[in-house]
């Protein structure tokens, strides 16, 4: 029986490595597809660590996937009895570790929390700790209406004013909820809109030239939209026409936004029961907002901060970082800082979370098995008591074991470890997540994506003995061109020795 006949990768739950949180919002039946993929894991699998024993601040607590949902639902059902809870939520987690994956299945479970993709998001959280998933289950049951969720990448360099915004319309639009009293705040764009209506045939060659390929519906739809860059030119062409550009009235402020949706759309006469900002690479936007202040908005900064400070029993901020603040604020030039300190420093107040990882679980996850199959290989080798073995061996011999019950734990070592990630040896699958400093775990689901569908064709059973890829195979034939390039940006000599 070839190793092809009982496993494969599931390239379905891979999404190319990367999923993106803009999904939420510009490919809706993608995002919901690789929401409902995302593997949580709970308090039980991850190490007895803490945030500072990784090079965190000690004010981060660490916190697994799971008990992240359950506690951001209660919070915000919590904020809505009129209990005090802080609004502000930073998250830490390193690159590639799922933080974009993880903020695109928040926002699918409370933007719709009583569809299938809800439902299959709560299985997962259930079947990751079933008292976690029992709690939310009931807290989502609890949720008279779904959540208004703005979903920010920082990665894009954005004006955060015009993209929370746009973030505000495209949702009402989704929900089929009148805009009209967001509109309000910025009657500059209707002025705009009405403009392009009465001008554009009058104009159409100077339309042409500045707005190249969009016909009248297409720009109005825009301004709908509040699109900066469409007004930018519809102000230019309306100041040729009229000698002064649109005259600028109404309060269009973040925190107008956000007052307003509160008081207009969420409660008992609102659509809503309450609004969640989920702001992926956070950090790297207050890298933009340092470099290009203007173009990044950086008064909304401000703005963001008051407005879900004054309205902390509607409002959750959560934003996604790679680092802590403090490590970003070290980043920046004196000017820079300066420019953004006395904003980014009023988000210190947040509180602050130390996302765990489970790659043994996710490894598992991702590879797809026929469990008949696999049983009958396991019993005809005796793999079983191999595995009890090698358990023992492991167990004495490498450093920390203790301290991460999914691998101290015999019985979850075998399940999760032995048969889940096989065809990696254990010590391979061992090697492999403690490589967090040379490669992120895009990478390390990438690799072994690589070693299953390399060695599909090979027998499972040779000489009476389990197919197994050693860490030695691994490393040789997989990982060490890349920790030769890691090393070699850090002047490490360790894998060019090798």
């Amino acid at each position: 029986m070839k190793i092809s006949d009982l496993v494969r990768f599931n390239d379905e739950r891979f999404f190319d490595g990367a999923v993106q949180l803009r999904w939420v919002q510009e490919r809706p039946e993608q995002a919901r597809e690789a929401a409902t993929a995302f593997v949580f894991h709970g308090p039980r699998y991850h190490g007895a660590s803490d945030a500072r024993q990784d090079g965190i601040d000690g004010g981060y607590r660490l916190k697994d996937t799971a008990s992240l949902v359950a506690d951001l639902l209660a919070s915000l059902l919590a904020g809505q009895r009129g209990e005090e809870r802080n609004p502000f939520w930073l998250a830490v987690a390193g690159y590639g570790a799922g933080k974009s994956h993880l903020s695109t299945a928040i926002a699918c479970l409370l933007s719709a929390p009583t569809d299938a993709t809800a439902a299959q998001i709560i299985a997962n959280v259930q079947q990751a700790d079933a008292e976690i998933g029992a709690t939310l289950a009931k807290s989502v049951s609890e949720l008279s209406k779904p959540v208004l969720v703005l979903c920010l990448d920082g990665m894009a360099g954005f004006h955060l004013g015009n993209a929370l915004s746009q973030a505000v319309f495209a949702q009402l639009q989704r929900y089929g909820v009148d805009a009209g009293a967001i509109r309000e705040l910025s009657p500059r764009f209707q002025t705009a809109e009405q403009f392009v209506q009465r001008n554009l045939g009058i104009r159409a060659e100077a339309f042409g030239k500045r707005l190249p390929g969009l016909d009248g519906d297409a720009i109005c739809a825009r301004l709908r939209h509040h699109d900066e860059v469409i007004y930018t030119e519809v102000d230019a062409l309306y100041a040729e026409a009229n000698g002064v550009p649109i005259p600028v009235t109404g309060q269009e402020s973040a925190q107008e936004l956000i007052q307003t949706l509160c008081e207009v759309y969420c409660g008992e006469d609102g659509a809503f029961s309450g609004v969640v900002i989920l702001f992926d690479e956070f950090g790297r936007y207050l890298e933009y907002a340092a470099e290009k202040p203007q173009l990044a908005g950086d008064s909304a900064l401000q703005q963001l901060f008051q407005g879900v400070q004054d309205h902390s029993g509607k409002v959750r901020f959560v934003g996604l970082i790679q680092y802590e603040l403090k490590a970003y604020l070290k980043r920046f030039s004196s000017a820079d800082l300066r420019q953004l300190q006395r904003y980014i420093t009023r988000f210190d107040a947040a509180e602050k979370l130390y996302l765990s990882t489970n790659l043994e679980t996710i490894f598992a996850h991702m590879i797809g098995k026929d469990e008949a199959g696999m049983a009958a290989v396991w019993e005809q080798t005796g793999a079983e008591r191999q595995q009890q073995l090698t358990w023992q061996r492991l167990s004495r011999a490498l450093p920390e074991f203790a301290r991460f019950p999914v691998w101290s734990d015999a019985e979850r070592c075998s399940r999760v470890i032995a048969q889940g990630c096989w065809p990696l040896h254990p010590l391979a699958t061992w090697f492999l997540t403690r490589q967090r400093d040379l490669v992120q775990s895009r990478s390390a689901l990438t690799f072994i994506k690589d070693v299953v569908e390399r060695i599909g064709d090979e027998e499972a059973v040779s000489a009476a003995r389990l197919r197994q890829v050693s860490a030695a195979e691994l490393v040789l034939r997989s990982m060490l061109p890349e920790m030769i390039a890691a090393e070699q940006q850090t002047g490490g000599t360790v894998a060019e020795t090798l």
